[in-house]
């Protein structure tokens, strides 16, 4: 109150009483429509002033309701503009992280694909019966083999053994274990990495 105070003085005969009121009620309504937590908080702020300079005025100002009505829309405003940022913002940061995080894992099965193809070289162009054979002669960090997902959990990647040089070259080498922004992550025979969508994924080749 006694920021208030300063901003706005409290004086019996103040005109601005009943101004400071409706300000309250129209930046209110507005929080609720165009203008949500940031008409919200100057609609309280105004609100609870116009509230003390009533209780002041020893009845001479008026503007309750208004003021009331006012406070109201503003914490109303608040919880729709919290809202409207779950709604709205909140998927849209999700996705871009989502996409950051599915490049840094395709590089990732690059990697082991790449693996793969140094392993079949030295073994009459057949690919590793397990990913684990490629460590550490073919792959030095291990870890490559870890899918990390956007939530921190991490799993090994899915592997389709029996392949070779000579298999269809869109067959499927690696594959990450879950779907992130909607899409999976594979790795082909052909040495290829692209992320496709789960549908693709699941279709007989």
């Amino acid at each position: 109150m006694v920021i208030m105070e300063s901003v706005l003085p409290i004086e019996e005969d103040d005109p601005r009483v009943t101004r400071a009121a409706l300000l309250s009620l129209g930046l209110g309504i507005l929080s609720n429509l165009i203008l949500p937590i940031i008409g919200s908080i100057p609609a309280i702020f105004f609100g609870l002033v116009a509230l003390k300079r009533i209780k002041h005025s020893s009845g001479e100002k008026s503007g309750r309701m208004a003021s009331l009505a006012g406070i109201f829309l503003g914490i109303s405003g608040i919880f729709v503009g919290i809202i409207l940022l779950k709604t709205f913002l909140f998927p849209a940061t999700n996705h871009h992280a989502a996409e950051a995080n599915q490049m840094a894992q395709m590089e990732k099965a690059r990697v082991v694909i790449m693996a793969c193809e140094d392993y079949a070289i030295d073994h009459d162009g057949n690919f590793p019966e397990k990913l684990a054979d490629l460590s550490p002669d073919y792959l030095k960090d291990s870890s490559a083999l870890t899918w990390r997902s956007i939530t921190g959990e991490e799993m090994p990647f899915r592997y389709f053994p029996g392949a070779s040089k000579l298999s269809a070259q869109n067959r499927y080498v690696i594959a990450s274990p879950m779907v992130e922004g909607k899409k999976r992550v594979v790795g082909l025979v052909d040495g290829t990495v692209e992320a496709i969508k789960e549908i693709e994924f699941r279709a007989p080749k």
